[in-house]
């Protein structure tokens, strides 16, 4: 039953109802229960509306005049909406505690990821500053008390753009799905990605196949727009694979589904700025089930070459990775000679593909071994054989795939040094809009020829709203991303909705994961 929206709440406040009743505002609609921000001046009165409904449907306090702070304080000051830029995640993870205490500001005011209301006024709509870090509006007389209770400030000029956050789904706008800069130009995304889903062996080359690209085993060139629509194009080579390495994508691709891949944020840019033009290693960060691992081999689907996975555990052995050594008796002398195995990640590294490390912080000794492999050096050292210097393959690229270091679900995970930083380009992979994630679930179920029906999707995607919600507060120590919601979409052709999210995770999990997912499951239903 829907709880109509937050402005029938007495918890919702109006800019002129938190400044009487608290002395704050933030220049916009606020609940002051709850901290969530219920409005954002470039919405249209429609996804307004959408918003407040939004809110309201999947808040537990809703209607409750008991839990409306006393005037003067009390309030909930989270104002959060959106995810910190990674960068600065990165970057305060490398220094840790190390922060000395004449580095660490007074006040926000004073601190390098302070973004002052002019800026957010005019990128994104609102009056109140922003931190960039963690993603949130800040009231101007809290800043101070911000400051003391912060472990993510450190001194220094404030920003000058809200870019490098990732808006949440429900404050951003279309425009905004696709890109972390709120500063993007017109582009017909749907034009873009319409184009990059012709097979990749079909494909028509977008420049002239010179002979020195004939020799290189280049088939055709892909030209990828930049999706912020401010810099000029780059071109992605298409291989043959079949006269490269004589590769066929069953033999590799598996169970993956690269043409099934929907590019929701416009990473097809990034990377081929990253494999192509600046001969980099990308990192790409993210929660369980974003999409990382099919978007490292969706990359390798669009240039036609092999795909790799080299998946890294507490529990593995460097030589799994490397290889090692074997005493083998000489067929020609009789004699026992040491003779190099290599391991999986050598392997891959001399032949054309795209290689996947997957998880490579879990494992110190692993990590340290591929730091040479991320410069640009067309050669690795391998210790194991006696300093063996291994080729690297051609058409051979490097990318890495890990959780959030920072984040308590993934335990064991180390936070990257300096040296592996300036070595690596951190791309955060978020999870789509409700729009996108619906058409990915219905695009995944349609190939398994089932046209699944929109009430179930619907209650898919609520469900998933209060799962997120919960997870975002620390109630629920699971995660719950794309691969969880295409899982049960698409057992639902065979089992009713309540029997599919436990056979499709569920009931693997403990007792008291299960009833609280399964509490919000239920309650959906009954809607």
């Amino acid at each position: 039953m829907s709880k109509n929206s937050c402005m029938s709440c007495p918890s919702a406040m109006t800019d002129a109802a938190m400044t009487r009743n608290y002395n704050g505002s933030l220049g916009c609609s606020y609940c002051p229960t709850t901290g969530a921000v219920l409005s954002i001046r470039r919405h249209s009165p429609e996804e307004a509306l959408r918003l407040l409904e939004t809110i309201a449907e999947s808040c537990p306090s809703h209607g409750d005049p008991s839990m409306v702070p006393p005037s003067g304080g009390g309030i909930n000051t989270e104002a959060i909406i959106a995810v910190g830029d990674p960068q600065i995640s990165i970057k305060m993870a490398t220094l840790g505690s190390s922060v000395p205490e004449i580095d660490k500001p007074i006040s926000c005011t004073s601190c390098a990821w302070y973004v002052p209301s002019p800026v957010v006024q005019a990128e994104l709509g609102y009056t109140a500053p922003l931190c960039a870090a963690k993603g949130k509006l800040m009231f101007t007389r809290n800043l101070l008390r911000e400051a003391a209770n912060c472990g993510s400030g450190i001194n220094g000029v404030s920003r000058e753009t809200t870019d490098g956050i990732i808006l949440m789904p429900r404050y951003a706008t279309p425009k905004q799905v696709f890109v972390a800069s709120q500063t993007s130009k017109s582009v017909d995304h749907a034009a873009e990605a319409s184009r990059h889903t012709v097979d990749p062996r079909q494909y028509v080359t977008d420049k002239p196949v010179t002979p020195e690209d004939d020799a290189e085993c280049i088939r055709a060139w892909r030209q990828v727009n930049d999706p912020e629509g401010s810099k000029p194009p780059v071109f992605l080579p298409i291989y043959d694979g079949q006269k490269l390495c004589g590769f066929d994508p069953r033999d590799t691709y598996m169970s993956h589904r690269p043409d099934l891949y929907f590019d929701h944020q416009g990473l097809l840019y990034d990377l081929a700025v990253e494999f192509v033009m600046l001969h980099e290693t990308p990192l790409l960060i993210g929660g369980a089930g974003t999409g990382k691992t099919e978007m490292s081999c969706w990359i390798a689907y669009m240039m036609d070459i092999p795909f790799t996975r080299c998946p890294v555990d507490k529990g593995t052995e460097a030589f799994y990775f490397i290889g090692e050594t074997h005493l083998v008796v000489d067929p020609v002398s009789g004699s026992q000679i040491t003779e190099f195995r290599p391991g999986s990640f050598i392997k891959a590294y001399s032949k054309p593909g795209v290689i996947d490390v997957d998880e490579p912080n879990l494992k110190q000794e692993i990590y340290e071994f591929l730091r040479p492999a991320t410069d640009r050096s067309t050669s690795l050292k391998v210790d194991a054989a006696q300093g063996m210097m291994v080729e690297r393959g051609k058409a051979t690229y490097l990318i890495f795939t890990q959780n959030p270091a920072d984040d308590p679900l993934y335990i064991g995970t180390e936070p990257m040094s300096a040296a592996d930083i300036d070595r690596i380009s951190p791309i955060y992979v978020e999870l789509p809009s409700r729009e996108v994630e619906s058409r990915i679930i219905r695009t995944h179920c349609a190939d398994d020829g089932y046209d699944i029906p929109e009430v179930i999707l619907d209650a898919i995607l609520d469900v998933a709203e209060d799962l997120r919600r919960m997870i975002a507060e620390g109630s629920l120590p699971i995660a719950w991303g794309l691969r969880a919601q295409i899982k049960v979409a698409r057992k639902t052709r065979y089992y009713s909705l309540t029997k599919s999210y436990r056979r499709a995770v569920i009931d693997g999990m403990e007792d008291s994961v299960v009833q609280a997912i399964m509490g919000i499951v239920s309650s959906r239903v009954s809607s």
